[in-house]
């Protein structure tokens, strides 16, 4: 009878010992994804509006485009 209590016990906690490894990979998963995230956003900051593009493909100083 102890021996069986042991075993279930045993594997109680192998399965929360389990339980514990899944959920710190899911939550380094995680954060490595918010940090992606975070990357992204602030590299999309930096880039140029779609207006500042469209103004540096207009003539300028009078030039037509392609033409010097």
């Amino acid at each position: 009878m102890l021996m069986q209590q042991n075993i279930k016990v045993k594997n109680w906690l192998d399965r929360a010992l389990q339980s514990e490894r899944n959920i710190k990979e899911q939550i380094a998963v995680l954060k490595g994804s918010l940090l992606l995230s975070r990357i992204s956003y602030q590299q999309q900051q930096t880039l140029p509006s779609a207006d500042e593009t469209r103004r540096y493909d207009q003539p300028h100083c009078g030039f037509a485009s392609g033409t010097v």
